[in-house]
């Protein structure tokens, strides 16, 4: 009996020990410690910015403007405001013309080397591609002279304003023979613009090509 009583109060001691000293026998379970789990945000995804397209601005073309051919009547004008006018007071003296002979003779030469297919009167035969004349006056526009060089076949009247002198080139064709003051075909007009000596050219020989206009 008190045997019994001597082991099952061992026991006791045993278990209450183990209580007071806190150690856990080798056989217990422990669960091992969870971390906390950090919730992260979410990736923001980026969003896509369309490139804007630039506005083409409409190509704007401009209308061309109609150009207007001046007349036969607008090259001799304008003729007689840029030649040069050296004596009009003296004209249809001996002594004039003997200076008017002097101021051609450069600007026949000039004209020589440019068209070397016009002859001038002294040379001038049926087989010439064009011939030249040379005066100091135009016609008059009275609504009946055909142009401004049909005072060449003397139609009158005259212009009041003239020149120191031009020479005009024709093509070498019946129409330009028939006395009647009308011209057809290509022309070349020739004239000094800037002179500063009278009867000397010493400007410039100014060159107008044109076409005179159909006979009607």
């Amino acid at each position: 009996m008190n045997r019994k009583f001597a082991i099952a109060l061992a026991l006791v001691f045993a278990v209450g020990l183990v209580g007071c000293t806190g150690n856990v026998p080798a056989s217990a379970t422990i669960a091992p410690t969870q971390e906390p789990t950090e919730s992260l945000p979410p990736t923001a995804v980026p969003t896509e910015v369309p490139t804007a397209t630039p506005t083409e601005s409409p190509t704007i073309v401009p209308t061309p403007k109609a150009t207007t051919e001046p007349t036969v009547w607008d090259i001799a004008e304008t003729m007689l405001a840029e030649c040069a006018v050296w004596g009009s007071d003296a004209r249809n003296t001996g002594e004039y013309y003997e200076k008017f002979e002097e101021y051609l003779g450069p600007i026949v030469a000039r004209v020589r080397e440019i068209h070397p297919e016009a002859d001038f009167p002294l040379e001038y035969t049926a087989n010439s591609v064009r011939f030249a004349r040379a005066d100091y006056w135009i016609s008059g526009n009275d609504g009946n002279n055909a142009n401004p060089f049909s005072w060449m076949e003397l139609q009158y009247p005259v212009s009041s304003t003239s020149c120191a002198g031009y020479v005009l080139l024709l093509e070498n064709i019946s129409e330009n023979f028939d006395n009647d003051g009308i011209f057809v075909g290509e022309a070349y007009l020739f004239y000094e613009v800037g002179g500063t000596q009278p009867y000397v050219l010493d400007g410039e020989l100014k060159e107008v090509h044109f076409t005179f206009p159909p006979v009607p």
